[in-house]
């Protein structure tokens, strides 16, 4: 197994991106903790939204506060075909799939945690892009 590069350096990225291409790396961000204006910190931002309500309109900021971090390259059509075949209709394993066979680097916290695993695997179909394409009669 290579070596997870927790936190990569632009340079790092850059050097992903000429292996992968311009569009071939995505950064999947997950956000975990979010702070209100009057400093408490909650896990969820809906708990954070129903703190917020009692204060007048000035302290109703909330801001994320602390976030968790990985980068996949875009999945080929073996790395598809496989996640597709193996997983059927199950999208838990069409997810561990892609992010296994993807990854290059980030908070193994995504794929440890099943909170967040499920929170990055909510957003994979974003990762492929498909082209409008149609038959026509000749």
């Amino acid at each position: 197994m290579k070596e997870n590069i927790e936190n990569p350096s632009p340079e790092q990225i850059e050097k992903w991106k000429q292996l992968y291409g311009e569009n071939g790396v995505k950064e999947l961000v997950i956000d975990i903790k979010f702070k209100t204006a009057d400093g408490e910190e909650f896990d969820e931002r809906s708990e954070a939204e129903a703190h917020v309500e009692e204060f007048q309109e000035g302290m109703r900021e909330i801001e994320v506060s602390e976030q968790v971090k990985c980068w996949l390259k875009v999945p080929g059509r073996k790395v598809i075909g496989m996640a597709t075949s193996l997983a059927g209709k199950d999208t838990v394993k069409f997810g561990e799939i892609i992010i296994k066979n993807c990854w290059l680097g980030g908070d193994m916290r995504i794929q440890d945690n099943d909170e967040l695993f499920l929170s990055a695997n909510s957003i994979l179909g974003n990762i492929i892009k498909i082209k409008n394409a149609e038959l026509k009669n000749c």
